[in-house]
């Protein structure tokens, strides 16, 4: 289950657009971070603008997709995970994809049961572009407080 506190906070880092963007990672995107449209293809910059009800579908999708890599990929742990350890982690897996989060030394720790100690390495993933980004540091920041309520 995703939590408000989930939705809002990628709500938050992400922001809101209508019309296509560049990402810090460099990738197209809309709405809520999109890189993927509604007919499952991805962005690119001469994409049509969307309505907000659109990006809200597309952020649900988006989500989705994110809380099942996590719960995927945290086996045998994910049912030792809380739902704000779970938000904390899907909104790191949204940022940065399932393929970076299985790649990751918070997802090893998990599987090895050390849940506590995973939740202190968000900080790892604040960089774009090889350089840090202070909306990705204080995003990080954000996901470890949740991660820890």
């Amino acid at each position: 289950m995703i939590n408000d506190e989930t939705i809002n906070l990628i709500s938050e880092f992400e922001g809101f657009s209508e019309t296509p963007y560049k990402c810090s990672g460099g990738y197209p995107t809309i709405g809520f971070g999109a890189i993927y449209g509604l007919d499952g293809n991805r962005i690119k910059m001469d994409h049509e603008p969307i309505t907000r009800e659109q990006a809200e579908d597309l952020l649900r999708r988006d989500t989705k997709i994110s809380y099942n890599a996590v719960a995927r990929l945290t086996q045998p742990y994910f049912h030792k995970l809380t739902e704000n350890q779970v938000g904390a982690l899907t909104s790191l897996t949204f940022n940065i994809g399932s393929g970076n989060f299985r790649a990751s030394q918070i997802r090893s720790k998990i599987t090895r049961g050390e849940i506590e100690s995973a939740g202190k390495l968000f900080w790892q993933w604040r960089r774009a572009g090889g350089r840090i980004v202070k909306g990705l540091v204080r995003r990080r920041a954000k996901e470890t407080e949740l991660y820890f309520s």
